[in-house]
């Protein structure tokens, strides 16, 4: 993936999220790290936006080549999308936590800096974040089950919803194939 990002090409990439697999074609913007995991923004031509995608996820790189410079809507540099992320916040995120859900959060340094902890238990998630965040958000809080609980925005929940409903609709699959 690093050699995608310095020669500035598109990938076909084969990428697994944490309930579904699939292929898409991304310009990636460049890469950073954070709490011991790699991230690549990128624009999606999937989606139409760009995302932030984990290195880690990232099976397979079918196709690399360059890209049409000015046809897709990206930053110039990893500098230019971090500096605007911290700018702009499309949506209030607000995500109440049990004590577990708390622990789980407070070593996500994005999430702990919007952390607000009860001293009767629990605690509550209360930030501005931008549209490319919500994705990681999701994948990340989906796990925490019954320790949290999101209050906003609409659109947080409306992912969560889906990629529960995906998840929903593999196991069913499986289950089909299986009593066959």
């Amino acid at each position: 993936m690093f050699l995608v990002v310095i020669n500035r090409h598109a990938a076909t990439i084969r990428y697994s999220s944490t309930y579904s697999e699939s292929t898409r074609t991304i310009i990636p913007i460049g890469l950073y790290a954070m709490n011991g995991l790699w991230y690549c923004p990128a624009y999606c031509t999937t989606a139409n936006q760009i995302r932030v995608f984990r290195v880690d996820r990232i099976k397979e790189i079918i196709e690399e080549k360059p890209y049409p410079k000015g046809k897709y809507p990206i930053p110039t540099s990893i500098q230019e999308y971090l500096e605007k992320t911290d700018v702009r916040n499309d949506y209030h995120m607000k995500i109440q936590l049990t004590d577990i859900g708390v622990k789980r959060c407070e070593s996500e340094c994005l999430l702990a800096s919007g952390l607000t902890t009860f001293p009767t238990g629990g605690g509550i998630i209360n930030m501005e974040i931008n549209h490319a965040a919500l994705e990681w958000v999701a994948d990340y809080i989906l796990p925490f089950g019954n320790n949290a609980t999101v209050l906003a925005p609409l659109e947080l929940i409306k992912l969560m919803q889906q990629k529960i409903y995906e998840l929903h609709q593999h196991y069913c699959s499986l289950e089909t194939s299986m009593n066959e």
